[in-house]
């Protein structure tokens, strides 16, 4: 009898148990995933009329905060690069407050005593403080100009300024006012490697909330680069997937991809992307995988990672 239960026991394991291992999930091993920050540019260099100025919004994320507490903005002058007050150059100044441009509001700015010195970049520590206002006024001349925000580490010092309203000379603006918009990007800060046969996983995250939601036409193009004079002969791979498939996004599932097998890859997506009967949404960002396929003698692919965010509508 012992001998026919343990049989009859056997024979309902094998009929039934591939029903009772699938009710029964084991936990999926978390991904090894490399959080890049955004930056923020204009989207086109300016030209600032000599008795003008421009006024710009910026909603920052903070979800950056723990790695990189700190902003730096870069103001960029391709004739005056050394800013020199003889020369064509701009007044920067930050604020709280989109109407109000006087202390405390005013934070920061990119001069020092009553613009006496003037310099190209701002750097603070921003809290939860992540939206903010950025006004640019010329010297001497109409000026071209254009800029970056960047995330950066703690180790980088502050360059704050001190605000002079003399210089600006409105402390107050009209709510009719308008506001520029700043467009997003990403790019590596460093040199990125990936063995070949092996993947990196990224994380790349816009802010939705930069003057409203993402339409569902944008798209994000992703470059891996290889620096040819280190590592001639690395070539990539990329897939791509919402950042909520995570470890389910591999280079066999995914719903973007690009096998050129090259050293410079263009990938290309599109929020609404049908797959598997479903729209995918990039609102939330994406997990990008950089497959190394590359013949380096060592193994080891080269490359540099920049994305760009597209809302046209066209």
């Amino acid at each position: 009898m012992q001998f026919l239960v343990t049989w009859f026991s056997l024979l309902t394991l094998c009929v039934f148990g591939k029903s009772l291992f699938n009710i029964v999930k084991l936990p999926t091993p978390e991904l090894s995933v490399i959080d890049l920050p955004i930056s923020y540019y204009r989207g086109n260099a300016a030209s600032v009329d000599i008795s003008d100025i421009d006024y710009y919004a910026i909603f920052a994320c903070n979800d950056y905060s723990d790695q990189y507490p700190k902003f730096q903005l870069s103001i960029l002058l391709s004739d005056n690069v050394y800013f020199m007050t003889t020369k064509g150059f701009v007044y920067v100044e930050l604020s709280t407050n989109q109407y109000k441009w006087t202390s405390p509001n005013v934070f920061a700015s990119n001069y020092l005593s009553s613009g006496s010195n003037v310099y190209n970049n701002i750097t603070w520590s921003y809290g939860n403080d992540t939206t903010f206002y950025m006004r640019v006024a010329p010297r001497v001349s109409s000026t071209t100009y254009s800029f970056n925000l960047e995330y950066v580490m703690e180790n980088v010092s502050d360059q704050l300024g001190s605000y002079d309203e003399l210089i600006f000379n409105t402390p107050t603006v009209s709510t009719s006012t308008p506001f520029s918009e700043v467009s997003q990007y990403l790019k590596t800060s460093e040199i990125q490697s990936v063995q070949t046969s092996s993947i990196n996983y990224y994380s790349i995250r816009y802010c939705i909330d930069n003057f409203g939601t993402f339409n569902s036409k944008y798209s994000i193009s992703v470059l891996a680069a290889v620096d040819y004079a280190v590592a001639p002969l690395s070539a990539f791979d990329l897939y791509a997937c919402p950042s909520s498939w995570g470890s389910q996004c591999t280079n066999i599932n995914s719903v973007w991809r690009s096998e050129n097998a090259t050293g410079v890859v263009l990938l290309q997506m599109t929020n609404g992307t049908k797959h598997s009967n479903q729209r995918q949404t990039l609102d939330d960002g994406i997990i990008l995988l950089v497959l190394g396929i590359g013949a380096e003698k060592d193994n080891n692919n080269v490359f540099t990672l920049t994305s760009l965010l597209n809302t046209d509508e066209s």
